[in-house]
């Protein structure tokens, strides 16, 4: 290369550098800028997990020093019960002021309510309000004896059973003869372990203030769940302790606008903790500023336990980290700078030409790239179309649906087995899928079963291997397919002629070896026929392919199909494809219909009755509706059939008129018993309709229509057998 068109390159690639570091310089900005939001973002979500860490663990401590302080209210019950001076017998309010002295030795410094305490005895005409029905049931299935129940309202409720005796003899020594006269009821109401609880966390929490920080838990005490006026009242706040005690509002809003409150009880009571955004001041009487919050409920007592973070801290932490960040990111720089330069003048000669050289790389790989994703392309819509062929297939003959898969799966291993290539035991599954979709281009009366055609339309049916072959072919682009569909009919037992590539009775092959692809296919599709749809298994299959008149397999053919088949059995054809579908009623109408009348024929009602009890469309509503329709003439009767039978079609479209015996009709009133297809079901005309039609007809005739009921609780043959005896009927 000239050396002026390295000085040309070399200004180019300083210029292109230098217009890059620009480049550089301003996508840098954007990357701190998006840096410093990234940062205040993570710091902003890191102190809310804190927030929500925070709460949960004052949720954890107040759920412990519930249990705690619940375990020692039930010792101390027990320890009191078992006083000399008390009796377990009857307690009375003498008792309970001995309990709550109790309590306030057990639990020093607190006033303790003594009607946090009553005593009750069962029975009684009156229970308390915090006794129910089922505590009632679980008292009288244990043993007598004293036990902790659990109140209506979660407080604590200790059984005792009452005891009563009566001495025969007045000597003690005597046994005593004792009656059951009831329980004594000792109920511990939840707000004394609440303020128990609430006492000893209130010391806790405002002992444990950060006022540096202003991270702190406060706790509110739900009084009202459905919010208004006094809807809490503020239990403990660790930054306000003069507002303890103080009752709150969902009407208060901060100077954003915005209803705290409301919004804080909303999310709690919804079951799960919730995140929202105020405002409120950091120190007493100072200025409100926005904060965001965690609240959390502990529902036992009602308490709304709280924490949060001003956003100003939020920013402060996210300045001081971004300032920090940018500082060793531009002594990083200076030195990046100053290494770039000396490396940029000793590379700037060489990357001229890594730029030619690579240029050059990236446009063959492009190229091939988008040879590759050509290639995909091509593919995928050939998958489109093989899958939409493949479901017109499916609906024109249904009987064969699976069969494709089944083949495509014997051809796979039977070659794998015979250790063919990679790219032939793919192209066979492709042949395989594809082997019969040139049924699509034959007419309906060729895609019968086979032992219902002639023998003349037997021999058209084989017409769809050409046209397959010319599908794959021309639409799809495999002529490697294509050739293989029509080499296999070679080895089909309709054609006379032996194979040129074969011999007769798996004589020795020719000296030039054929592939078996062909062959193989042949084979797997015909033993699938016998095997499906003959009813024939699989060894009698291919027994009975080896004996006929001329057999072109190979040895090794056969051999590895007899192997693939004992390993692998196919399975039987499943009934339920031949079940009925709407396309086959349009397509087989002679089948499903009665000449003489245009009605349907009983073959059709039995098995739209067998469909609907099959797959559970009675399940909703519980029975199918039937309307029994019976002309009583004394003309003939066929005659009479011929010409109401076409009225009938008319005047019940679209529902479905069927002629089951001489003057015998049926109408099933819907094909489909769920409420939201019932409620748009045609209605049906009256009787009244029904005799007007018959006096416009020849002679005189009389209608009688009745209404029967199926019930889904009934099978199949209770059904048919209920429409004989209609049928049957004479009176």
């Amino acid at each position: 290369m000239p050396l002026r068109h390295w000085l040309g390159l070399t200004v180019l690639t300083c210029a292109s550098l230098g217009g890059l570091l620009v480049f550089l310089e301003s996508e840098n900005r954007e990357l701190d800028t998006l840096n410093a939001q990234a940062i205040q973002t993570l710091i902003l979500q890191e102190r809310k997990h804190q927030a929500s860490l925070l709460v949960e663990q004052t949720l954890s401590v107040i759920s412990t020093r519930h249990r705690d302080y619940e375990h020692r209210l039930q010792r101390m019950l027990i320890t009191t019960m078992r006083a000399p001076f008390l009796g377990i017998s009857h307690l009375s309010g003498r008792d309970r002021s001995f309990i709550s002295t109790e309590l306030l030795r057990q639990f020093p410094d607190l006033r303790i309510n003594p009607d946090w305490i009553s005593i009750e005895q069962l029975p009684t005409n009156l229970l308390p309000a915090w006794w129910s029905a089922d505590l009632n049931l679980r008292l009288q299935a244990s043993e007598r004896k004293p036990q902790f129940l659990r109140g209506a309202d979660t407080g604590l409720i200790f059984a005792v059973p009452i005891q009563r005796g009566t001495d025969t003899s007045g000597d003690v020594h005597r046994n005593r003869t004792h009656s059951t006269a009831g329980w004594t009821l000792v109920h511990i109401d939840p707000k004394m372990v609440a303020f128990l609880v609430s006492s000893e966390l209130r010391q806790s929490l405002h002992a444990g203030l950060d006022e540096k920080e202003s991270r702190y838990v406060w706790i509110n005490e739900i009084l009202e769940s459905n919010g208004g006026e006094n809807y809490a009242r503020r239990l403990i706040h660790p930054l306000l302790p003069e507002t303890e005690g103080a009752l709150l509002s969902t009407h208060y809003r901060d100077a954003s606008g915005r209803y705290p409150y409301q919004v804080e009880l909303d999310g709690v009571l919804r079951g799960s903790g919730v995140f929202f955004d105020y405002r409120f001041p950091k120190n007493p009487g100072a200025k409100q500023e926005a904060k965001t919050a965690y609240a959390a409920l502990y529902p036992p007592f009602g308490w709304i336990v709280a924490s949060g973070v001003y956003l100003d801290d939020i920013n402060m932490a996210a300045s001081q980290a971004y300032e920090a960040t940018m500082e060793d990111k531009h002594a990083l720089e200076r030195w990046h700078f100053l290494i770039t330069l000396g490396v940029t003048m000793l590379l700037c000669l060489s990357i001229g030409y890594t730029l030619l050289h690579q240029l050059r790389i990236r446009q063959r790989k492009m190229r091939k790239r988008m040879n590759l994703l050509e290639r995909k392309l091509e593919q995928r819509g050939e998958d489109r179309l093989v899958a939409a062929l493949q479901v017109i297939r499916n609906e024109r003959c249904p009987e064969r649906v699976g069969d494709d898969l089944i083949v495509a799966d014997y051809v796979t291993r039977v070659a794998t087995g015979l250790a063919l290539d990679d790219e032939e035991i793919a192209g066979l599954e492709r042949a395989a899928l594809l082997y019969d979709i040139g049924k699509l281009a034959l007419p309906d009366t060729l895609l019968k079963p086979r032992h219902q055609l002639y023998f003349d339309q037997a021999q058209l049916l084989r017409q769809h291997v050409d046209i397959g072959s010319r599908l794959l072919a021309d639409a799809l682009m495999a002529p490697y397919e294509a050739d293989l569909l029509c080499a296999s009919q070679r080895y089909m037992p309709s054609m006379s002629a032996t194979p040129s590539n074969a011999t007769v009775s798996g004589s020795p092959m020719s000296s030039t070896r054929v592939s078996p692809g062909p062959s193989i296919l042949a084979l797997v599709v015909q033993i699938v026929e016998l095997v499906r749809h003959s009813h024939l298994s699989a060894a009698e299959a291919i027994s009975e392919i080896e004996h006929r008149p001329q057999q072109p397999f190979m040895a090794e053919v056969l051999h590895m199909t007899r192997t693939v088949m004992a390993e692998h059995p196919i399975s039987q054809s499943d009934a339920t494809h031949h079940r009925l579908k709407p396309l086959q009623i349009e397509r087989l109408a002679l089948h499903w219909r009665d000449n003489a009348t245009g009605c349907f024929n009983r073959c059709l009602l039995d098995a739209f009755l067998e469909m609907l009890l099959t797959r559970g469309q009675v399940t909703m509503t519980g029975s199918v509706t039937l309307y029994h329709l019976r002309l009583r003439a004394s003309m003939d009767a066929a005659v009479l059939d011929q010409q109401f039978g076409p009225q009938l079609n008319a005047y019940f479209y679209p529902l479905k008129v069927f002629h089951l015996a001489s003057s015998h009709f049926m109408v099933l009133a819907s094909e489909h018993t769920d409420d939201t297809t019932a409620g748009n079901s045609p209605s049906l005309p009256s009787q009244e309709t029904l005799q007007t039609l018959l006096l416009s007809l020849e002679g005189t005739a009389r209608l009688e229509m009745t209404r029967h009921s199926l019930s889904c609780a009934q099978s199949m043959h209770d059904w048919q057998a209920r429409i004989d005896h209609l049928v049957k009927d004479k009176t």
